[in-house]
């Protein structure tokens, strides 16, 4: 027996044992139940573009969308995309035509996959001097593709419909009365030398029209070859059909459909219809077919409601062999996995929490309410790679003034950029109307090959008001947080240099699940930034301060705070030791002496200041009294004043007996009245 026998034997015996006996599709070495795996059906999936041009003005942006829809469908790998037709902007002669073709062609070539055309208006229309019989038909049958044809993928049916080939008998007839006006009007013009022999006729030009019911007629001729591709398909497990106006809504698109709806249905295996031109998502379901429209992918685009179909997308449709499923998605929204390196993860997490720097300070607003001066704001890049940055002053109070109006740079890797800006604001009562002025930033990173987007950030322009002397306080009342307020006062405000310091505070909470600051500084407890604040977090007091390049934190063993009750708490620093009281009682302490570190964020009322300088884990329920003393007021049990009062230590004391517009009223020399954010409400004690 020859060697190739035997191997010929010993591979069919083995082909033999395999077939017979297939590996499990489950393998593993713990004991459990075997869990149930997917169906292995063939399946695929393809995508389909929305209209890529605008109502009237030709816009170049429309083809960035269309990059970006191209980009995102490669980066999903579809067998195969369609369009709904509206392809170039059209509405020309020849050369403009052929020049957006090759725009259009040059963007959708990029695919890694096949694609198909439709033909929209805007494909075909002419408009300009000697307009052809078929308008641009021929020039898109040229570099497009036939104007209706179907093909075949995996045992389903692609069918491509043309829904712009007018009716030739109303244009007929408008042409016969055309000529019948013209002779008239002739007939009672004067001409020198004498009237001309024979009546003058203007040569007709008849435009199609997608409004007029008559001119949205399927031909005879394109009829016949449905119904016949239709039988040619009747084996297929699905059927799709692809036209760009939406003729089954009726209306300006008439009746005509219903023949071709009647045709459709007998075939029994269509089950979708997708077209587009209305820029608008719409879903038509009818006799077990699914009549799509979808919106655009880069044409005009009013962005009204976009989760009710009005924004740029594209639709994915995943082919099994018992259904289809469906889904939309927002051009922009798809992400690149490899591109999501540690570093730019590390780096863009940077960028958002950059705080926004102003010199030199604080603006004064003037007991008018007019504000006026000058503010530089800096941005940091802290990256290793470029960032484009526009800085831009808004605010919902109009009486505001600020230029330049934006401004735009890129910084380079580990610099800065300040800009000045001009501040004014017409006098006006600083009553509830008054609104701040805040910056909007906005970065794009730039990585290679990608950009990322920073979600915007917003930072207050940091004021101090002239607030007028405080008169008919209510000494009883309390400032209630509803977990989404806060008061905010700006660093530059306070005078706490390093040193001994006392935090103390009156609160009552509704709830204190979760993290909760009470009164921090502390930049959302990161080390680099922190200072000192107040934790309250899931019944937990605590007191937190960085001393030297180390965090200290003293907190109470255990859960010990209920709701609905007052309590006292207050935070020693000496310089040497960190101690925690509640209700005058010494909790715990901890000793570690070095230098005590400060930051630019602002001491924040009802919450935590987050990477930004923004609040978060906000407290929810009342706060009454908070002072802030630049000496260790506490050495051991003590009864808590009834009412905390004001002395030459004292930086801030916030006793929550009165408000003017967005201020507190604070009763200590710095007079650091904080700015309410949210809507903290003053209420009588109960």
């Amino acid at each position: 027996m020859t060697l190739r026998l035997i191997a010929v034997i010993l591979a069919t015996c083995f082909a033999c044992v395999v077939w017979a006996d297939p590996p499990p599709r489950f393998t593993t070495s713990r004991d459990g139940a075997v869990l149930p795996l997917p169906d292995e059906e063939d399946a695929f999936f393809f995508a389909i573009f929305g209209d890529r041009t605008n109502d009237t003005v030709y816009r170049p942006s429309g083809l960035k969308i269309l990059r970006q829809a191209v980009t995102d469908v490669n980066l999903l790998e579809p067998d195969l995309v369609m369009t709904v037709g509206d392809l170039v902007q059209g509405y020309n002669t020849t050369e403009p035509w052929l020049e957006q073709m090759r725009e259009y062609k040059g963007i959708m070539n990029k695919l890694l996959c096949a694609w198909f055309p439709v033909a929209g208006n805007h494909d075909i229309y002419w408009r300009g001097p000697d307009r052809p019989a078929g308008e641009h038909e021929a020039d898109y049958e040229t570099h497009f593709g036939p104007l209706w044809y179907a093909f075949t993928h995996k045992k389903c049916w692609f069918i491509v419909l043309y829904s712009d080939e007018g009716n030739p008998l109303a244009v007929h007839r408008k042409n016969e009365e055309t000529q019948r006006l013209a002779a008239a009007a002739v007939a009672n013009m004067k001409f020198p030398g004498g009237t001309p022999t024979s009546p003058l006729t203007p040569p007709i030009v008849e435009q199609r029209s997608f409004s007029n019911p008559d001119a949205q007629k399927m031909s005879p001729e394109q009829f016949a070859w449905l119904r016949e591709t239709l039988s040619k398909a009747a084996e297929a497990p699905h059927v799709f059909v692809f036209i760009h106006h939406p003729r089954w809504t009726g209306g300006q698109y008439g009746d005509d459909w219903e023949k071709v709806h009647r045709a459709l249905v007998a075939a029994g295996n269509v089950l979708a219809v997708f077209g587009g031109h209305i820029h608008r998502m719409r879903y038509d379901p009818r006799d077990g077919i699914e009549y799509v429209t979808l919106a655009t992918t880069g044409g005009s685009q009013t962005g009204a409601v976009p989760e009710a179909g009005y924004l740029h997308h594209f639709n994915i449709v995943t082919v099994r062999p018992d259904h289809i499923s469906m889904a939309a998605i927002p051009v922009g929204e798809v992400m690149d996995v490899r591109k999501i390196a540690n570093q730019v993860a590390v780096e863009t997490r940077q960028l958002q929490q950059q705080p926004v720097e102003f010199l030199p300070g604080a603006l004064r607003v003037e007991a008018t309410g007019r504000v006026h001066g000058k503010v530089q704001v800096t941005v940091s890049n802290p990256t290793s790679r470029p960032v484009e940055c526009t800085l831009r002053p808004e605010s919902a109070d109009s009486r505001w003034l600020a230029g330049p109006d934006h401004a735009h740079r890129v910084i380079n890797p580990g610099k800065s950029w300040t800009l000045p800006f001009r501040v004014d604001r017409h006098p006006a009562p600083l009553d509830g109307t008054f609104r701040p002025l805040e910056v909007v930033v906005d970065m794009d990173y730039l990585a290679d090959g990608a950009r990322f987007t920073i979600p915007s950030r917003r930072a207050m322009v940091p004021l101090r008001p002239e607030l007028p002397p405080l008169t008919g306080a209510r000494p009883d009342q309390v400032m209630v947080f509803d977990g989404n307020d806060a008061l905010l006062v700006a660093d530059d405000q306070l005078d706490v240099p390093d040193g001994p310091l006392t935090l103390e505070c009156r609160f009552n909470g509704r709830t204190f699940r979760g993290r909760r600051g009470l009164v921090t500084k502390t930049a959302n407890s990161k080390i680099w930034l922190s200072e000192y604040g107040f934790f309250v977090s899931n019944g937990v007091p605590s007191f937190s301060i960085l001393i030297g390049e180390r965090y200290l934190e003293v907190a109470a063993p255990e859960p010990v705070l209920e709701t609905g009750r007052w309590y006292h708490l207050a935070g020693v620093y000496d310089g040497v030791e960190a101690r925690l009281y509640l209700d005058g009682r010494p909790v715990v302490s901890a000793a570690r002496c070095g230098v005590r570190r400060t930051n630019r964020f602002p001491l924040v009322v009802g919450a935590d200041v987050g990477g930004n300088g923004r609040p978060t884990s906000f407290f929810d329920g009342a706060i009454d009294d908070v002072r802030l003393s630049t000496v260790a007021r506490y050495n051991g049990p003590f009864t808590p004043p009834v009412d905390l009062e004001a002395d030459a230590d004292t930086a801030l004391l916030l006793t929550m007996d009165a408000r003017l517009s967005l201020w507190v009223y604070d009763r200590s020399p710095s007079s650091a009245h904080p700015m309410c954010q949210g809507d903290p409400v003053l209420e009588a004690t109960p």
